[in-house]
């Protein structure tokens, strides 16, 4: 009986054009953006994205983003962004993230990791949306807060990376950690790398 309900599961799948990773090279994968200086993809009073529009998710999937909480995720929420994870928050700033899509297992696909301060949008960590188990995909922000009273807030974010021929489960190039710094500018505040360091 489970065997039947598998191969049912597998169909469906297959057939609503779930990604599930299967027979994807990492050596195809954006994330080049970490090789290169970096230059900053925020700016000063930018709108928050509309999410792309989302491939089909597989039904065992629907419902498993996070209801909105905050006044940040209730943003990303109209703007057609799916919340996953827990939200942090500290010094003003709030970091959530969201994404278009889940694969297979119900990982999060055309993400990325948004930051508010004082409910307004300053930013994103990555200049790209990321699907997981790929070169580029965030794996863990860290919110560092100011070295002074009145300096900018400090946060960090960890990024992996493939090689060519890493299965999915395991990247083996060193990851990259991204520094950034919530800024003040005319315009209004704005999210900026600062710094990239071996994660």
């Amino acid at each position: 009986m489970w065997q039947r309900a598998v191969l049912v599961a597998c169909i469906t799948l297959a057939a609503l054009g779930v990604r599930s990773g299967v027979g994807h090279t990492q050596g195809d994968q954006s994330g080049t953006w970490l090789e290169a200086p970096l230059t900053n993809w925020n700016a000063p009073g930018m709108a928050l994205p509309a999410a792309p529009p989302a491939a089909t998710v597989s039904p065992l999937c629907v419902g498993r983003g996070r209801p909105p909480e905050s006044a940040a995720d209730q943003q990303l929420a109209e703007r057609g962004w799916t919340l996953f994870g827990a939200y942090q928050a500290g010094w003003g700033i709030t970091v959530v993230r969201a994404g278009a899509a889940m694969d297979g297992m119900c990982r999060p696909l055309q993400y990325n990791v948004f930051v508010f301060r004082a409910g307004q949008f300053v930013g994103t960590v990555s200049p790209e949306l990321m699907d997981s188990r790929t070169t580029g995909q965030e794996a863990g922000v860290t919110l560092l807060g100011p070295l002074e009273p009145q300096g900018p807030v400090r946060l960090t974010a960890r990024f992996l990376r493939y090689a060519p021929n890493d299965p999915l489960c395991c990247p083996s190039r060193p990851a990259v950690a991204v520094s950034y710094e919530v800024q003040a500018a005319d315009g209004g505040a704005v999210l900026v790398p600062v710094g990239t360091e071996p994660g």
